[in-house]
């Protein structure tokens, strides 16, 4: 496989490949969005964003759930990580500048880019507050890079900053409660596994759920009930589900596995195995494969509806990866993203605008 390409991690060494990744891109430099798209041209079901190589650079793209209107947000400079954020009017993302990587946001069409942090610093994993006005991530920008990375949260109005854990070790994967008063997150480094923690908002009351739990990625259902994490150690790899308290933890697929979400009822949690995009019922029955054996298919995300699940694909015949969604039982997959230079891939996610911002 082409060794440029950044894919979904599984390994421990997830954050700090990302940060090397980070690293080689030194071009700094933004522009506004070009072309005349206009967020509220979105046909059915809402807008899709992701970062892809082009001309040398990772930007930022933007296109309607069905493909047209495929159009770049960012003109120049490295963009990558974007993400919606609840209220689906804004979108939040990190740009190579130097030295550093800095937390930006934009308007859904391109316009009013605001950096919200300064260098030099990497940031990463970008997490945005249910009510859109906060962002929370991770960041070594008070101490040395080398495994002591901080949550830290800024505010969208007026980018006031707040570091929220003080731990000498790498914390990863900041995820609000759907109510957002907490915020869940793994820690690496205290007992040479990840653990499992939750904090409130502010970053009192920190108290482990999991520990030693080689857990990552966590996510909330949307009822706030259960959190969803992964594990990629031996015989203990896979799904994991427990109760927001960290009780009743279930391992729900014992093979190697990744990247949980969960379906806007709560009912479905789609995933990444075996190179391929996976669904099964929140109890862990039903498990069905929905992506064929030819393509290395990652990175599932639910349309606001749940009737379709987007999701990048490496067709291993052109070393290429793409855009693609389909029906969320799997059925009329179609390639939404075309005429873009595949040197280097896509970056690592694509997110699905919220519904609540469709006209």
């Amino acid at each position: 496989m082409n060794g440029k390409r950044t894919k979904t991690v599984l390994s421990v060494f997830s954050v700090f490949l990302s940060v090397l990744l980070a690293w080689a891109f030194m071009t700094p430099g933004m522009a506004g969005a070009s072309g005349d798209f206009q967020a509220g041209d979105t046909p059915g079901n809402g807008l899709i964003v992701f970062s892809a190589y082009y001309e040398s650079l990772y930007t930022t793209y933007v296109m309607n759930a069905d493909g047209t209107n495929l159009h770049r947000l960012l003109d120049t400079g490295n963009s990558f990580g974007a993400v919606w954020s609840p209220d689906g009017r804004q979108l939040a993302f990190i740009m190579d500048e130097d030295t550093s990587h800095n937390v930006y946001v934009m308007d859904a069409d391109g316009s009013n880019q605001r950096r919200l942090t300064d260098g030099p610093s990497i940031s990463l994993s970008l997490a945005w507050s249910p009510d859109s006005q906060h962002i929370a991530f991770v960041s070594y920008r008070d101490r040395n890079p080398l495994f002591n990375y901080d949550i830290y949260v800024v505010d969208v109005d007026t980018a006031e900053l707040h570091r929220l854990t003080q731990e000498p070790v790498f914390e990863q994967y900041p995820a609000w409660s759907p109510d957002g008063n907490s915020i869940v997150f793994t820690q690496q480094g205290v007992h040479y596994g990840n653990d499992i923690y939750i904090m409130n908002a502010d970053g009192s009351d920190l108290h482990l759920l999991v520990e030693d739990a080689w857990g990552y990625g966590p996510v909330w259902s949307h009822d706030g009930q259960h959190i969803a994490f992964y594990n990629t150690l031996g015989s203990n790899a896979g799904i994991y589900v427990m109760d927001a308290d960290g009780t009743n933890v279930h391992h729900l697929v014992t093979n190697l596995a990744v990247d949980p979400v969960w379906s806007p009822d709560d009912q479905t949690l789609a995933y990444v195995s075996n190179e391929g995009v996976w669904t099964m019922h929140a109890d862990g029955t039903y498990k069905r494969r929905l992506t064929d054996r030819s393509t290395f298919d990652y990175a599932p995300e639910w349309s606001p509806d749940g009737s379709q699940i987007a999701f990048i694909s490496l067709d291993h015949k052109d070393d290429s990866d793409n855009v693609y969604v389909m029906d969320a039982d799997g059925s009329h997959r179609r390639r939404l993203s075309y005429g873009i230079n595949s040197e280097g891939g896509l970056m690592g996610h694509v997110s699905w605008q919220p519904v609540m911002s469709r006209p």
